[in-house]
């Protein structure tokens, strides 16, 4: 089982050895963090794809994957809730040298080495010497033993390509030399004809509940598989279902229909590869006691991702997967070019969203996320808060009458209030009755309409009556003053009605510049591809505010991903329609 030529020695509490290949190496190695520490260069690895634009290659020179989809999808099964692919050689993408010791890069690169670190690792010396063109971390299983009364133990599954035969095996022999030096039990066994080594015991830190006794994992397992992959898991059991994977064609992710259609339909040059089981991933740790107020299954229950980048970011393109037994019409992307409605919301809007048929859209929308309690929930939720705030149903009082074009930006307050907003519609048939029946929801709510002047322009508001008391430093007698205070309004311009939450938002939809015409917001949408159905735009230094307002997690993944958070400018998305199974979009992602 142990290499005899590799030798050992014991020093204190360092363990030291020979790889075999002329080099001595001493380090403190506790046992059974194997999987720990290639988790940690998986998202080291990862990080550095968000970071790679730092390094200033020209256009057309950013290194690309070789193949189109991991090859290592063999070993993984198709309920697989989670794969994440790097398809080049991490060398290929940076170097560590110019990341940390360039005057800029040092702080970008800081976080990424540490991370390294912290997992007892050096990426050049011990994994760089043999590590191929594709890195594949997988959530193999949500849970090992299929017991989820005793807890949910999922099962990992890394896979590295290998280019150095010789290296990657001493590699693995000096590891399972040191767990013995420190006293693990180990096992060998053949399986398929490939050995597999793994540790005996339970998985580090998981506490089932004391009622039921735990089910027995290993903690590390590793298969070196020909002379092409290195495999390392939490448990032998996920090595051993790998193996059958390649055996079983109709286990194997790599053999499924829906993925090899997901892969036939992303077009785009790449560096990365993600593949998402969206309903196993919606149940991974899911604690929440509130019972769904959805049951209806999911229209799509698949994505595939190719992840892409150029001098500006990164470029994801995505094909969302339908359900099986879901038949839903083609869809066919209309727009050459960003619609008018955009030229009237104001340049400094936080969020946008902008495309064609409102209504529509957002049937859509509704229609896909159900199947999805969580994100169903959330979005419903979003809109009621919103739409309480002037008694209004969004979906039937506003989005059923906006038939063209349309727009939405959230606009930051200077006030200090929650952000206003500005929406744009292009007139039709229906604006005029629409516009009325707001006016008389209002008049229910206690509003008033009334005409009013912005610098030139007339508009038509709604307004609420406020008393308020002077200071006695003013006003002696403490005397009341009633305000009329805009709660609403809208004006038309051209062929377009524009309604926004304050005077100072519709103020700044009137002004000369545009969000059209903000460099911002062009370069956010310019690599994205044409004809689309539309735009969703997301300032993020602008927007990050509200976001963690909102959102207390987004802080701790910011923490996770402070390479990628401390240089985001914006995130852009437009959908290019539906074929058959597959509905497409592009998110870009760029970096400052």
């Amino acid at each position: 089982m142990i290499n005899q030529s590799h030798k050992l020695e014991q020093r204190s509490s360092l363990i030291c050895w020979n790889n075999g290949l002329g080099v001595t190496r001493c380090e403190c190695m506790k046992s059974g963090s194997l999987v720990t520490r290639f988790g940690a260069i998986a998202l080291g690895v990862f990080l550095l794809m968000g970071a790679i634009w730092f390094l200033g290659f020209n256009r057309g020179s950013l290194p690309q994957g070789k193949v189109a989809a991991p090859q290592a999808a063999m070993f993984i099964p198709r309920q697989a809730p989670l794969v994440l692919s790097l398809l080049v050689n991490p060398g290929k993408l940076a170097t560590y040298r110019k990341l940390l010791t360039g005057q800029s890069g040092a702080n970008l690169g800081q976080p990424i080495q540490t991370l390294l670190t912290k997992a007892g690792l050096d990426y050049d010396k011990d994994i760089q010497p043999w590590v191929g063109d594709e890195i594949t971390l997988a959530i193999a299983s949500l849970d090992l033993d299929r017991q989820p009364n005793n807890g949910q133990q999922p099962g990992y599954l890394l896979a590295l390509k290998v280019n150095d035969v010789e290296r990657s095996r001493a590699f693995l022999d000096g590891f399972w030399q040191r767990q013995a030096t420190a006293g693990q039990a180990l096992k060998v066994e053949q399986y398929q004809g490939v050995k597999l080594t793994s540790t005996q015991g339970k998985q580090p830190n998981w506490q089932p509940p004391k009622k039921r006794p735990p089910a027995s994992l290993d903690a590390v397992a590793t298969a070196m598989v020909g002379k092409e992959f290195v495999l390392v898991a939490n448990s032998a059991k996920v090595l051993r279902d790998a193996l059958n994977n390649v055996q079983a064609i109709d286990l194997g992710l790599a053999s499924a229909s829906y993925y090899q259609q997901a892969v036939d339909s992303l077009e785009q040059p790449r560096i990365g590869f993600a593949f998402v089981n969206l309903p196993e991933l919606a149940q991974w740790r899911l604690k929440s006691t509130a019972k769904p107020t959805i049951t209806s299954p999911p229209v799509y229950d698949r994505l595939a991702v190719a992840i892409g980048a150029n001098q500006d970011g990164l470029l994801l393109e995505n094909a969302l997967i339908t359900a099986s037994g879901v038949d839903l019409p083609p869809l066919t992307p209309t727009l050459t070019a960003p619609v008018i409605a955009l030229k009237y919301l104001p340049a400094t809007s936080a969020l946008v969203a902008a495309g064609l048929d409102l209504q529509t859209t957002w049937t859509q929308l509704n229609q896909g996320i159900q199947g999805y309690p969580l994100l169903a929930n959330l979005l419903g939720q979003s809109l009621a808060d919103t739409g309480d705030r002037w008694g209004l149903d969004l979906s039937q009082d506003v989005f059923a009458w906006v038939k063209g074009e349309y727009g939405l930006g959230l606009v930051p307050s200077a006030q200090g209030r929650q952000a206003d907003w500005v929406f744009v519609a292009e007139e039709s048939p229906s604006t005029q009755p629409g516009l009325r029946q707001l006016d008389q929801i209002a008049a229910k709510q206690g509003f008033s309409a009334g005409a009013l002047k912005v610098g030139t322009q007339d508009i038509s508001a709604w307004t609420k009556l406020i008393t308020s008391v002077e200071s006695a430093a003013a006003k002696p007698t403490g005397s009341t003053l009633i305000q009329a205070e805009v709660v609403g309004a809208h004006l038309n311009l051209d062929n377009y009605t524009v309604l926004a939450s304050t005077l100072d938002a519709i103020n700044q939809a009137v002004q000369p510049q545009s969000l059209l015409d903000q460099s911002e917001f062009k370069q956010a949408i310019a690599p994205l591809a044409q004809p689309n159905n539309g735009y969703l735009y997301l300032d993020w230094p602008k927007l990050q505010p509200v976001l963690e307002q909102k959102l207390p997690l987004l802080q701790t993944i910011e923490g996770l991903s402070s390479p990628l958070f401390d240089h985001l400018r914006s995130l852009s998305l437009a959908s290019y329609g539906r074929q058959g199974r597959i509905q497409r979009s592009q998110i870009f992602v760029r970096l400052s």
